[in-house]
């Protein structure tokens, strides 16, 4: 009787120490994928986060969505989310004006970047070099995250949107690598990553 007691005692104070751990990893998760907080972002009303350039590239943003939304855009059923890069079509990251989408949605002029824009959110990544300048240059409707640190694309992703959800990109410009991975990622939460023939930055952006 009495080493049944203690076995239940041992049993409940396992579970009990467990629960603070959990709480704080899922806390630490929560934090993670809002990425690090933004100075700049915190005292701003909304007057003030969309004024000028901030603007212009807030209406850039609502612009990919709605393409997002639209079937001829998409060729296809609607995609839930876009991935961005800083390539061209000859995967160099030395590009011309009129090749600089990211520059163009998301306002970073680095030369190495990947973004990904939901219905709900958008969120860069960048090398930690370019860091301080991303967030100086991005307005206050992305979150921005190091390369090589979590969450990586995938992981947001995931956690942005549910199964069966379908993310779009133009295969031009995605490195045959991160397409390889991003896509292996995905299908283990039964995520599509489709192929997008027509660029939804250029139907945005229209004659350079």
């Amino acid at each position: 009787m009495v080493w049944k007691l203690a076995a239940n005692f041992l049993l409940a104070s396992t579970l009990l120490a467990l629960v603070p751990a959990d709480a704080a990893n899922g806390q630490q998760q929560q934090h993670q994928q809002r990425g690090p907080r933004r100075a700049k972002c915190l005292n701003q009303d909304r007057i003030q986060l969309y004024d000028g350039h901030d603007k212009v590239l807030h209406q850039r943003l609502q612009s990919i969505r709605n393409e997002m939304r639209t079937r001829p855009s998409t060729q296809s059923t609607e995609v839930d989310a876009y991935l961005v890069t800083s390539y061209d079509e000859h995967m160099s990251d030395h590009l011309m004006e009129s090749d600089q989408r990211l520059k163009f949605l998301s306002g970073f002029s680095g030369n190495s970047g990947e973004a990904v824009v939901t219905g709900k959110s958008a969120a860069l990544w960048v090398d930690a070099r370019f860091y301080d300048q991303a967030d100086h240059e991005v307005n206050c409707d992305w979150k921005i995250f190091r390369r090589g640190e979590h969450p990586t694309i995938g992981e947001w992703i995931m956690n942005e949107l549910p199964g069966d959800s379908r993310v779009g990109a133009d295969p031009h410009f995605v490195p045959h690598s991160l397409w390889i991975n991003l896509d292996r990622q995905l299908n283990s939460e039964f995520i599509k990553l489709v192929k997008l023939h027509r660029n939804l930055v250029d139907l945005v952006w229209g004659s350079r």
